[in-house]
């Protein structure tokens, strides 16, 4: 008896490290998701670089609005550290600040402006390319000093701007007292989500 006890307790044991292993990897599945809740695509040319989203009203707005489409616009060169365009009315909140090549900003609350030179300015953030792209790089990318420049905004796959949260709709699963998975359990012992339970 004392060995069957002992085995139903080693048993236990086992099985609910597997299932907190499951539920780990479960975890870890949602924050992979959120991560890129947060995050769009720039594509310039058949060339797409990744952006991720500012902490402000005007850049949740935008993704909202990006989860009912693309948003295909054509900006242009604007003095020498940007391309900028019409994009749609958003909520700004503009402070005073020194942009960065590869920020992305909103000014005058419906103009989308992609920085690959420095700018002191009075902008809305809306985001900030990734991938530590050089200055030229970024040249090249934002096709600088050029005119009605093709850029198409998308949100990057399974962003949807709300953060989803996978509930498991797994069923408690019997084991026998050696271990093996019972579909339908008879009058006896068993483990069930780590516990000894009697049926």
């Amino acid at each position: 008896m004392k060995q069957l006890l002992l085995f139903a307790m080693l048993m236990g044991g086992m099985l609910t490290a597997c299932a907190q292993k499951e539920s780990d990897e479960n975890v870890n599945q949602t924050q992979n998701e959120q991560t890129t809740m947060d995050k769009m695509n720039i594509t310039i040319d058949g060339v797409t670089q990744t952006a991720t989203f500012a902490d402000t009203p005007a850049a949740k707005a935008l993704a909202e609005k990006l989860k009912d489409g693309d948003f295909n616009l054509t900006l242009n060169t604007n003095g020498d550290f940007e391309i900028w365009g019409d994009l749609c009315p958003l909520p700004a909140t503009n402070e005073q600040y020194s942009a960065q090549p590869g920020d992305i900003v909103l000014y005058r609350e419906q103009y989308i402006c992609l920085l690959y030179g420095p700018y002191t300015y009075s902008y809305t953030r809306l985001g900030r390319i990734e991938g530590n792209l050089s200055e030229s790089e970024l040249r090249t990318f934002l096709k600088a000093g050029q005119w009605n420049v093709k850029v198409k905004l998308s949100l990057v796959k399974d962003a949807t701007g709300i953060s989803q949260v996978k509930t498991s709709t797994k069923q408690d699963v019997l084991y026998s007292m050696n271990g093996q998975r019972v579909a339908n359990p008879s009058h006896g012992i068993y483990i069930e989500n780590g516990k000894k339970v009697v049926k």
